[in-house]
C-alpha cells in the first residue's frame, strides 16, 4: 500500500477514535451524570462491577481498594480524584486492572475517570493469554480485544508499565499523570489504536510512550519528560502523530523511530534528551542496525544541537537535516509555543 494511503487511512483511523470517544463521554453525561452504583472505601470494587448492569456508573469514594480488578462488561468507574481515590494491585503478576477480552463479537465500552491506578505487585508476568497471544503482567491497565477505553484524569504510577493496549482495542488517554512505571509509560502493540492529550508522561523506567507492530498512536498538547530510555519509540510498521508536545530530557534520543515506522511531527518542542533529539534506530545513526523503510512527514519542530541552549547532547537529528527522510520545513529555528 502506498505510505500516502497509509497516513489516509491512519488518520482516518484517528479521526473516528476521538469522535466515538467525544460521543460516548456526551451520551453517558446525557443519560445520567449521577452514579448509579456507590461504593464505599472497604466494600469490594469487584463484587459492585460483578452485579452492575452494563453501562452502569459506578462512584468510588474517598479511599483506597486494595484488590486486582477485572472488567469484562461496559462500564464507567469515576472516583472522587486522582488525589482521594486509589485503586492498589494485590495479586502478584496481574494488572490492577485488566479489562478483558470477552468474545471477538463484543466490544464494550469503559470509562476510568479520577482514579490513582498503582503498585501492581510483582516483577514477573502471571500467565500468557491465548487470545490475544501476550503475557498478562502487572500493569496498572491492561487493555485487551477490541474494547474502547477512555482513561480521563488518572493517575496511573509505580507499576510494572502504566497503561498497556494489545490486540485492537481503542484508548483515548487525556489529563492524565502516567508516571514512575518501572517499564513503559504507555505501550500499545498489535492493532490497536491510542489517542492521548493533555497528558505528562514523566519518570518512567523505559521509553514514555511506546508503539509497534501496527498500532496507531496520536500524541498532542502532552509532555513526555524524564523517561529514562526515549520519550517516543515507535517500532515495527507502528504509525504516530506527534503534534505540539514537550519532549525533554530523556535518557536517549526524544523520539526514536525503528524499520518501518510512520511518523508525523509538527510544532513538537524536542529538546534537553541525553541522546538526539529524534533518530532513525538504522545503521546511519546506530552501528549494525537495520535500514529504516518507513516515512516521516511534518514541519516547524524546534529541535536544538548540543551547543544550543536546551540542546539536545547526542545531536539534534540523526541522519543530518537537511536531507532524506526529512521534509524540507521539518525544522524550526525558534521555539513554536513561544
Amino acid at each position: 500500500m502506498h505510505w500516502k494511503r497509509i497516513r489516509l487511512f491512519a488518520t482516518c483511523l484517528l479521526a473516528a477514535v476521538t469522535c466515538c470517544a467525544m460521543l460516548y463521554a456526551h451520551s453517558s453525561k446525557e443519560q445520567d451524570e449521577s452514579c448509579q452504583i456507590s461504593v464505599r472505601a472497604g466494600e469490594s470494587l469487584q463484587a459492585a462491577i460483578d452485579e452492575a448492569a452494563p453501562g452502569a456508573i459506578l462512584c468510588l469514594a474517598v479511599g483506597t481498594w486494595e484488590e486486582n480488578i477485572v472488567i469484562s462488561n461496559s462500564i464507567t468507574l469515576r472516583g472522587e480524584a486522582r488525589e482521594k481515590t486509589t485503586i492498589r494491585g494485590t495479586e502478584a503478576g496481574y494488572p490492577v486492572i485488566w479489562v478483558q477480552r470477552v468474545s471477538s463479537d463484543k466490544r464494550i465500552e469503559v470509562a476510568l475517570e479520577g482514579l490513582h491506578v498503582t503498585e501492581a505487585q510483582g516483577t514477573t508476568c502471571a500467565e500468557f493469554s491465548l487470545h490475544e497471544d501476550h503475557e498478562v503482567c502487572p500493569y496498572g491497565i491492561l487493555v485487551e480485544g477490541s474494547a474502547h477505553v477512555r482513561i480521563s484524569d488518572c493517575d496511573v504510577s509505580r507499576n510494572r508499565s502504566g497503561i498497556v493496549g494489545v490486540g485492537s482495542p481503542s484508548l483515548v488517554v487525556e489529563r492524565c499523570e502516567v508516571r514512575l512505571n518501572d517499564w513503559e509509560g504507555i505501550y500499545v502493540a498489535d492493532a490497536a489504536i491510542a489517542s492521548i492529550t493533555d497528558c505528562q508522561i514523566m519518570q518512567n523506567g523505559f521509553v514514555g510512550i511506546g508503539a509497534a507492530d501496527d498500532a496507531l498512536v496520536s500524541i498532542v498538547g502532552s509532555t513526555i519528560k524524564e523517561n529514562q530510555g526515549d520519550g517516543i519509540g515507535v517500532a515495527n510498521y507502528g504509525v504516530a502523530f506527534v503534534s505540539g508536545n514537550t519532549i525533554a530530557q530523556n535518557g536517549w534520543s526524544g523520539v526514536k523511530l525503528i524499520f518501518g515506522a510512520t511518523a508525523t511531527l509538527d510544532s513538537n518542542r524536542i529538546i534537553a534528551n541525553l541522546g538526539f533529539g529524534i533518530a532513525l534506530f538504522s545503521g546511519q545513526c546506530y552501528e549494525d542496525e537495520l535500514a529504516f523503510v518507513g516515512l516521516v512527514e511534518g514541519s516547524g519542530n524546534w529541535i536544538p544541537g548540543p551547543g544550543d541552549e536546551n540542546g539536545n547532547l547526542g545531536g539534534a537529528i540523526c541522519p543530518e537535516y537537511p536531507g532524506e527522510p526529512w521534509p524540507e520545513d521539518f525544522l524550526t529555528t525558534s521555539d513554536p509555543q513561544d
